[in-house]
């Protein structure tokens, strides 16, 4: 039996839809810039949309990013979770 770790299947699966390559793909400055290897763009976040962007990258679910955004910025779960999805809904228009 192969045992795989929490990282393994998240990326395995995407993150809310993204293929996993495509998450591997993008190149993050540490300065809100990101770079899409796959078709050379490039685009701008802000601090709480790279912290979600590098927990994906690491394989976390998009509760997990949510949870530890909210506990980052003292925010209500549930108000995170709402702008979590939204901003991994506006990556999936943006990532092919």
């Amino acid at each position: 039996m192969t045992r795989t770790t929490r990282a393994e299947a998240n990326v395995a699966s995407g993150c809310k839809g993204i293929a996993p390559q495509r998450l591997k793909d993008l190149v993050l400055s540490g300065d809100g810039h990101v770079f899409d290897g796959g078709t050379g763009r490039s685009y701008r976040v802000n601090p709480s949309g790279e912290l979600a962007l590098r927990l994906a990258q690491e394989g976390r679910s998009e509760a997990e990013v949510a949870s530890r955004l909210a506990a980052r910025y003292e925010q209500h779960p549930a108000v995170v979770a709402a702008g979590t999805d939204a901003f991994f809904g506006q990556l999936r228009r943006y990532l092919p």
